[in-house]
């Protein structure tokens, strides 16, 4: 449509980019999202001024993901080393326990190294939220907020109790807890004690949070990949990828990069290699990983990330999802970029060699090569660019048996088939 227009084609995803107010299918206005602020730093980056050679192409892509918003809880407690447990009912996934130590930290003025997380069962864990929709550091950061900030509002009031000063003078370190007007100070191991020691007289520090069902801050990326494909083979080599997100907030940098990384090779497999075939009578043609192609080391690049930090107005400190949106744009932004390479499209995914020869009009010449007799064709096929999607550019409906002719037997005289069994009887 862009090319149609004449309009290049990261101007013209610009200028019809949703964004906030906008009302979507379900009829619900749009939040606040981050998608022109992609494009606009795309449109900025360097990529767009690096040459490209014979048979090589670019392509762009973006794609949404609205992920989960489950009600989530935690809880937090003060431990006889002097660190703060943080106790959840999430899974660790992908790294998320780091977020939500740096979450609470932040809330307490604590240094992270002060903050330990746990994880538990559903028998004694606070509730948390299933590890799908990208949505652990999304549904559960709030709670830990929560549970941090009532933490806090226990210690100060110990400590105003101890210090015998105002709330505005207690400050919270990595060491302990003091009193900024008359030097007054309890470490945390201290601290511990005068709360659930054996002869404390204050209660123990144990914090709570639960939060309800969010309002949802939908996730959106673009992908910009450079590709070279040999006409001859079909063969696609993958040169560039950058990959840029609106995360809301990164609280975890490296962890946001990987999430942002992984979710791309997820989607370069969709949209170049991993592919279920099937034979005529329904059965699964390639059933183990022996046969199923993924992507590898060897087939990718550096992936270059770009991060867009437009803040939601539900997730802790304006995060929003990110593990699953950057899994969207790699099914469009490769085979733009090969049409864009050798100017054919390929309309089924995955773009498999052979797609791309037969999108090219040669795989009769291939066909050929392997047999002069034409195969019998199969009931049903997968798509204009694959045979049934088996890979082999051949009809995979069973070949007719050929017919045996059946000899009669030959008949055998009387004194030879007694002698025969005479024969039997004497072994």
């Amino acid at each position: 449509m862009a090319a149609k227009t004449g309009i290049p084609p990261l101007q013209f995803r610009l200028l019809n980019a949703s964004e906030e107010g906008v009302i979507r299918p379900d009829g619900t206005p749009q939040p606040k999202i981050g998608l022109k602020p992609i494009l606009e730093a795309l449109m900025k980056h360097p990529i767009w001024k690096t040459p490209l050679g014979p048979n090589q192409g670019r392509g762009l892509a973006i794609g949404g993901w609205g992920g989960g918003r489950g009600p989530s809880s935690a809880m937090m407690k003060l431990d006889g080393d002097g660190t703060f447990a943080v106790v959840v009912g999430t899974v660790d996934l992908s790294g998320t326990n780091t977020s939500f130590a740096q979450i609470a930290a932040d809330t307490l003025g604590l240094p992270v190294s002060n903050i330990r997380v746990r994880r538990a069962d559903t028998d004694t864990a606070p509730f948390g939220p299933a590890a799908g929709g990208s949505q652990v550091t999304y549904s559960t950061g709030p709670a830990i907020i929560e549970a941090a900030n009532d933490v806090r509002k226990q210690v100060v009031a110990v400590a105003v109790s101890e210090f015998g000063c105002s709330e505005s003078e207690v400050v919270l370190d990595g060491v302990g807890v003091h009193n900024t007007t008359n030097d007054k100070k309890l470490s945390w191991l201290q601290f511990h004690e005068a709360t659930a020691g054996f002869v404390s007289k204050h209660a123990p520090i144990i914090g709570h949070g639960t939060v309800q069902r969010r309002k949802g801050a939908p996730g959106y990326a673009a992908l910009v990949a450079d590709v070279e494909v040999d006409p001859d083979s079909g063969f696609v080599k993958i040169l560039r990828l950058l990959a840029a997100q609106d995360v809301g907030k990164a609280i975890n940098r490296m962890s946001v990069e990987g999430q942002i990384q992984g979710g791309t090779v997820q989607g370069i497999g969709i949209g170049m290699w991993e592919e279920i075939m099937y034979g005529p009578d329904g059965r699964v043609r390639n059933a183990s990983l022996l046969d199923y192609r993924k992507a590898t080391a060897r087939d990718l690049p550096f992936i270059e990330t770009l991060i867009i930090e437009q803040p939601s107005d539900d997730g802790p400190f304006g995060a929003k999802i990110v593990g699953e949106p950057s899994i969207v744009p790699p099914s469009g932004a490769i085979p733009n970029a090969i049409a864009n390479a050798i100017g054919v499209r390929i309309f089924e995914l995955p773009a498999t060699p052979e797609r791309i020869i037969r999108a090219l009009g040669r795989m009769d010449n291939y066909d050929s090569m392997v047999s002069t007799t034409p195969a019998p064709v199969a009931a049903k096929t997968n798509g204009s660019n694959g045979h049934n999607g088996n890979g082999s550019g051949k009809s995979s409906a069973p070949k007719p048996k050929a017919k045996v002719a059946i000899k009669p037997k030959a008949k055998v005289s009387k004194p030879a088939a007694k002698a025969k069994k005479k024969v039997v009887a004497r072994r």
